[in-house]
């Protein structure tokens, strides 16, 4: 292992976490680390940036394209259909109404706080983008803090409350189609039908479940104590400098008919395990049909629209969100291909799956440190699922049907959920510039659900497993 190679890597990531930290865009400063990388280890710094022949920042974009483009894509307009026709505002409404406005002190903030999570659970579940997400709830949460009385800095750990459900078995997100992706390929390498693994989105159903559910029970009692902590010293709710979201005017979709594409698009992913395109897809079509008479008939500039319009406005929209969170999640992974194109990460991973340990520990542990060396979560999980999957087979001597996919899986799956939301990650960032928040102000809560108690999850997952091996 070179040594200027680790040095060279860790200053890469300690600068990466700095800059970006200090405001900086992400696209340029992966560029920028990973030049440092290549130069360090001493790669061509051509091929290191631009090959396409060997691992590179641009064939780490590039390979991550074609699975992350169909869910960023479908899911950024499936997210602007819910924002514009009103559908995430209806169910928030219809919750608030049954639940929150009856109540009073501090059961209000309680019921408020949970009501924040079903929202978050609903719209993950569903398939919406967790970038996209990030647009379509802030406003809900600034309004539900105003009419609760919440301290504005609070919101970046309500907006957290959807971690748990971004890693929940089945949910049509990042984590579950790299970790399908990963299995995968590991199938495909040895020649091996995914089917006869069991590989699916539901892997490792129960330990995921209930690691889920402690995520987002610690995170929701969490938030619910120190809201009410801060109430109670006399914090109250101040907008700042944030434009408050104007009153929504018109009809909205009734509660039942928003909640149905997002069940749809569960179902088909999850349970008639669909690829997630046809999924998105089948949610899209449904949302566009019910929500179309519910869309502004009017574009920016007031000019009155039809409603085959309003839906093109509708669609132009989201998909100009898109690239921007698309960018989001395979920028990192561009850094992350040049630092395992180097000798000293071959060596760190030589070493990591050398170690005579049980490969659903090795997963959790390659996973949590290369998510921290790479920042990139579907990078991580391409990489270690096969890696300790081999390592296992290896191990059971090519007994394929003792090998514990599920488990070695749906572990890799939460631990890639928990050095990632470190301060400089975009969406990190995202919800802070959204909310006019600061670092000091809001980060600590959003640490503790995002980090410290997926690790929590991590380790429960991990022992149900190995405890209880039919579970895997």
């Amino acid at each position: 292992m070179s040594a200027i190679g680790l040095i060279g890597i860790l200053v890469a990531m300690v600068l990466f976490l700095v800059m970006v930290y200090k405001n900086c865009v992400s696209y340029w400063v992966a560029i920028l680390c990973a030049i440092i990388v290549a130069l360090t280890s001493q790669l061509n710094l051509l091929d290191a940036l631009f090959s396409l022949e060997q691992d590179s920042f641009l064939k780490g974009m590039v390979d991550l394209l074609p699975t992350m483009f169909k869910v960023v894509f479908m899911g950024a307009i499936i997210g602007k259909l819910y924002t514009d026709s009103g559908a995430v505002t209806s169910i928030a409404n219809a919750l608030i109404h049954a639940f929150v406005e009856k109540r009073q002190g501090p059961s209000k903030v309680t019921a408020a706080v949970i009501v924040i999570a079903v929202l978050n659970c609903l719209l993950t579940l569903g398939g919406i983008d967790g970038y996209v997400v990030t647009f379509t709830m802030v406003p809900i949460c600034l309004a539900i803090c105003q009419q609760c009385n919440m301290p504005r800095r609070f919101i970046g750990g309500f907006m957290t409350l959807n971690c748990a459900f971004m890693v929940f078995p089945g949910s049509p997100q990042i984590y579950n189609v790299m970790g399908v992706a990963g299995a995968s390929q590991f199938a495909g390498e040895n020649g091996m039908n995914p089917a006869e693994l069991g590989i699916s989105s539901t892997m490792g159903m129960i330990p995921g479940v209930v690691a889920s559910i402690i995520i987002a029970v610690l995170s929701v009692i969490t938030m619910i104590i120190v809201t009410k902590r801060a109430m109670a010293k006399g914090e109250t709710f101040d907008a700042g400098t944030v434009e408050m979201p104007p009153a929504r005017e018109g009809r909205t979709p009734h509660v039942i008919l928003c909640i149905l594409p997002l069940i749809v698009v569960f179902v088909l992913y999850s349970i008639v395990k669909l690829d997630v395109f046809y999924a998105l897809l089948a949610g899209l079509v449904l949302s566009a049909i019910l929500f179309l008479p519910f869309l502004p008939k009017q574009d920016v500039r007031g000019n009155q629209i039809t409603l085959l319009g309003s839906l093109r406005e509708t669609f132009n929209h989201g998909a100009n969100q898109y690239p921007n969170a698309l960018m989001s999640v395979i920028t990192p992974a561009g850094l992350a291909a040049v630092v395992l194109s180097t000798s000293t990460f071959g060596a760190i991973i030589g070493m990591l799956s050398g170690m005579p340990i049980n490969p659903i520990v090795l997963a959790a542990v390659m996973t949590v440190i290369i998510v921290a060396l790479t920042s990139s979560p579907p990078a991580t999980l391409m990489i270690v699922i096969p890696i300790v999957l081999g390592v296992g087979l290896g191990q059971l001597q090519g007994n394929v049907a003792a090998l514990p996919v599920g488990a070695i899986v749906r572990t890799s799956i939460i631990a890639a959920s928990t050095l990632e939301t470190l301060p400089f990650n975009g969406l990190i960032v995202l919800t802070l510039g959204l909310t006019h928040c600061t670092h000091k102000q809001s980060y600590k809560y959003m640490f503790l659900n995002t980090v410290v108690y997926t690790t929590v999850g991590t380790i429960v997952a991990a022992l149900l497993f190995i405890l209880f091996p039919g579970l895997g």
